[in-house]
């Protein structure tokens, strides 16, 4: 659960002395308050998690109950820490009284939807929640696209949570999931509204499908825990999910929308948008569907892969990309070490060469199963840890060459049942890999393969497979394979050697 609590360590509330009534700010574009209980405790909201505050001299510091205390350093309006990301942690601000009633009020302008989206999200920062849940709705009755509606939706809905009401949160997330049937974070946001109204057999049906979409999403895997607890035991569905270590960076993610000045594009032959490159602030972004009244659908190659600090430090932490994309470039997102999170729609039909390489925070994914070509290397050097294949590469019958080469996989893969061909260094030098079963259908297992798998130890082959065509060093330096299962692959027609 500390994953849960990255969000928690956030700005005081009025003035440095005083009482603090609640904690709120902004941590990876997503607010979390913190309120006194009836006892005088702060208390956050997911789980059974308490704490409180104290001052010495120029330090302000949080504690929660169960681990270490925040240190956050006073600077004015201002606190900050060491090692959260450069996050800094404003005040919240007393919401100034309305003007007498005689006084003269200028008539309201209206916005653009990322003024309406931005401005919203600032006042939920500073505790306005009439504020951000009005800006909110208009940014809901501006748009006619279906994902951004969807993502106004589930982030009011937050709102109307932090208020305590909860049958509002749960219409707009419903709403939400009707527009974006595939987002794991509405129904597991959707479960913990339902648990906290009693309904628990609703909330154990919402976290079942938020760890189908997402095994690795923290807050269905709370959840989950907090349901067994409560008696309440998962459905065969998601008890046979494949579960991962849990990433932090899957947590209750929102994505402001990034302004289309951001992006600089080009016409493609078909008459749509290619973005080219991205010159925004990184963080979490929400690509826009249109740029320039241009419907987006590609993304061209290497357009964000300068965000790394090897070549400009700039932090893009995570990425929802447009309903109406259809193509990610090869190298789309090479390098961008920093990017935890990525949202492809089901309308992306092609995910092109080294798409994610060198991405070092990753660690899961999903791929639609709208995908239907995928090219080499895409998660190479990646420190993805699970993977799901998506219905695409299993009808090309083929896992593409260098596609997991020197990635974080770990643990057991199951090849699925339909693949044919692994591919040249597919899971070359992935180093945490321990067991590999292969489908009835496998023919052919290419150069280097799984060399350099030095803890994978067994490799688990269907009776009903008669022989398989192996290439060069297929399991080279797999130092660790059982007796059992090198017999095994020389009686399918490996001739190769360990060592």
């Amino acid at each position: 659960m500390v994953s849960l609590l990255v969000f928690v360590f956030l700005a005081c509330s009025e003035g440095v002395e005083g009482t603090y009534d609640r904690v709120s700010g902004n941590n990876y574009a997503r607010s979390v308050v913190l309120r006194k209980d009836k006892t005088g405790t702060l208390v956050y909201p997911f789980g059974s998690y308490s704490g409180n505050y104290r001052i010495e001299g120029k330090k302000f510091i949080l504690t929660i109950e169960g681990f270490p205390d925040t240190y956050f350093t006073i600077n004015g309006d201002t606190l900050t820490t060491d090692g959260w990301d450069a996050s800094t942690y404003k005040k919240a601000k007393t919401t100034t009284p309305h003007a007498a009633a005689n006084s003269t009020t200028p008539a309201p302008v209206a916005l653009s939807l990322d003024e309406y989206y931005h401005r919203a999200g600032e006042s939920y920062s500073k505790g306005d929640y009439d504020s951000a849940i009005a800006d909110y709705t208009e940014a809901i009755q501006l748009t006619s696209n279906n994902n951004d509606k969807a993502v106004f939706y589930n982030n009011r809905s937050s709102v109307y949570i932090d208020k305590g009401d909860y049958d509002r949160a749960l219409s707009d997330l419903s709403e939400s999931i009707r527009l974006r049937s595939d987002d794991a974070f509405s129904y597991g946001l959707r479960a913990f509204v339902y648990m906290q109204k009693g309904n628990i057999t609703q909330a154990r049906t919402d976290t079942d499908r938020a760890l189908q979409i997402d095994p690795n999403f923290d807050l269905a895997i709370y959840l989950d825990e907090e349901l067994k607890q409560r008696g309440s035991q998962p459905s065969v569905s998601a008890a046979t999910q494949p579960t991962a270590p849990a990433s932090q960076s899957s947590s209750r993610v929102s994505y402001p929308m990034a302004s289309e000045s951001d992006f600089g594009v080009s016409l493609a032959s078909d008459g749509t948008a290619i973005i080219t490159t991205y010159n925004g602030k990184g963080g979490n972004i929400a690509v826009p569907s249109m740029i320039q009244g241009v419907q987006v659908t590609q993304l061209a190659q290497e357009s964000f892969s300068k965000l790394s600090s090897m070549f400009g430090n700039i932090e893009l932490t995570g990425i929802q990309l447009p309903e109406g994309l259809k193509v990610i470039g090869e190298g789309a997102f090479a390098y961008c070490t920093y990017l935890k999170t990525v949202t492809i729609p089901g309308t992306v039909t092609e995910i092109r060469k080294n798409a994610f390489d060198w991405c070092l925070s990753l660690e899961s994914i999903s791929i639609p199963d709208s995908v239907t070509v995928f090219g080499e290397g895409i998660f190479s050097t990646s420190v993805i840890k699970s993977f799901t294949f998506p219905a695409g590469i299993i009808a090309s019958k083929k896992i593409p060459a260098n596609m997991f080469n020197n990635s974080g996989l770990s643990g057991r893969v199951v090849i699925p049942e339909g693949i044919e061909t692994i591919g040249q260094s597919a899971f070359e030098t992935c180093e945490s890999l321990t067991s590999v079963t292969l489908p009835s259908t496998i023919k052919v297992i290419e150069n280097y393969a799984f060399n350099e798998c030095e803890k994978l130890t067994e490799i688990i082959i269907p009776e009903g497979v008669t022989s398989i065509r192996f290439g060069g060093n297929s399991f080279t330096e797999c130092r660790n394979l059982t007796l059992v299962t090198q017999a095994r692959l020389k009686e399918l027609g490996w001739n190769g050697q360990i060592y």
